[in-house]
C-alpha cells in the first residue's frame, strides 16, 4: 500500500500561543528558522493547515520561486472559508478542502470539496501525485 508521508512542521511558544494580541503571526522566529520552513515546504507535493492557521495568518500557502506549486489542503469542520480570503486569489497549486464534520459543497473558486476524516482524505489525496509528502504547517 502507498502511504502518505508526512511532515510536521510547529512552532509554539512556552505559554502555547504563536500569534500576538492581534492574533497575527508574532514574527518571533529566527531568520535561519523561517529558511528552514521554507525548505520543507520546497520538498513537499502538498501543504496541509486548519482553518484555524489558514484565517489568522492569511496564507497562500505558496512556495516562493517555484515553478511548481504543491496542493494546498485545509481542514476545517464545516468547510467555511470566505471566498475572499488570499487562498483563493493566489494562482499556484490545486485547493482541496476537507469538511470533517460534513457540510454542504461550498461555493469556493477553483477548490475541490472533500468530506470525511483526515485518515480517508490522506489516503484519497494518492492519486494526485505519486508519493504524497504532505507538510503540516500549524
Amino acid at each position: 500500500m502507498n502511504r502518505p508521508w508526512i511532515s510536521a512542521n510547529f512552532a509554539i511558544s512556552a505559554d502555547g500561543k504563536i500569534t500576538n494580541v492581534a492574533q497575527r503571526p508574532s514574527g518571533w522566529t529566527s531568520k535561519a528558522d523561517h529558511a528552514r520552513f521554507l525548505a520543507l515546504r520546497k520538498g513537499a507535493d502538498a501543504l496541509l493547515v486548519g482553518r484555524g492557521t489558514l484565517e489568522a495568518d492569511r496564507m497562500t500557502m505558496t512556495v516562493p520561486d517555484q515553478e511548481e506549486q504543491p496542493l494546498r489542503c485545509v481542514v476545517s469542520s464545516k468547510g467555511r472559508i470566505s471566498p475572499d480570503h488570499p487562498l483563493f486569489q493566489t494562482a499556484a497549486g490545486p485547493i482541496h478542502i476537507l469538511a470533517t464534520e460534513g457540510a454542504e459543497n461550498p461555493d469556493l473558486p477553483g477548490a475541490t470539496f472533500h468530506q470525511g476524516s483526515l485518515a480517508d482524505f490522506l489516503e484519497e489525496t494518492n492519486w494526485c501525485v505519486s508519493r504524497t509528502r504532505f507538510i503540516l504547517v500549524g
